[in-house]
């Protein structure tokens, strides 16, 4: 089951503010219709003209600054995100890559090391979608470094792949990417010569 976004958690603060300002709102209508009523026409619409003017400003002011504060909200999250992010993905070249480039083979203590890291970065700015996909690659992945057997580790090597995009598409869901147009492959075949095969 999905869990809700982090927004929801400020949804009860905005709507205490916007009943609030509806109150201020109908106290305002109501003192000025009690003065429009007892003043001449050409006054009372010069008043309303005015007093629409007004209240247009004063909430497009408090709107704008409601968005504001949530891009701001937003984006400090982001900024926090990103590095915990690009550790992991760093991780994941250095898992596939490290004994063609670097010359030695990811240890498991290394990799275990690297897990308790992230997973501790995780918990606190990851989101519950990330979290939840993260749990399960990481079980997946362990599970596979523990088959000795040659032949079942081929077979399971393209279920952790997909398992491996599904966690990238969530991170990049997170840091604000919409995913729209990216498939199943897409991901993997920019470092996965052969993932077409897999499909």
């Amino acid at each position: 089951m999905k869990e809700p976004n982090r927004r929801w958690r400020y949804l009860p603060l905005g709507i205490l503010k916007s009943f609030g300002i509806i109150l201020v709102i109908i106290y305002t209508i109501k003192t000025f219709w009690n003065i429009l009523s007892s003043v001449e026409n050409e006054i009372a619409a010069a008043l309303i003209t005015a007093s629409v003017t007004a209240i247009i400003s004063v909430i497009s002011l408090i709107l704008g600054k409601y968005y504001e504060n949530v891009q701001t909200i937003n984006q400090q999250l982001r900024d926090k995100k990103i590095p915990i992010y690009e550790q992991f993905i760093e991780f994941i070249f250095d898992l596939m890559w490290g004994e063609k480039i670097k010359g030695k083979r990811m240890s498991e203590a290394e990799m275990q090391r690297f897990f308790t890291r992230f997973t501790q970065k995780l918990v606190s700015w990851g989101s519950d979608e990330v979290i939840s996909k993260w749990g399960s690659f990481r079980k997946e992945l362990i599970n596979y470094a523990s088959i000795k057997d040659n032949e079942l580790s081929k077979a399971q090597f393209p279920k952790i792949m997909f398992m491996l995009e599904d966690l990238l598409l969530a991170i990049r869901k997170d840091i604000g990417y919409k995913n729209n147009n990216i498939h199943r492959g897409d991901i993997l075949r920019l470092f996965i010569n052969d993932i077409d095969q897999y499909l």
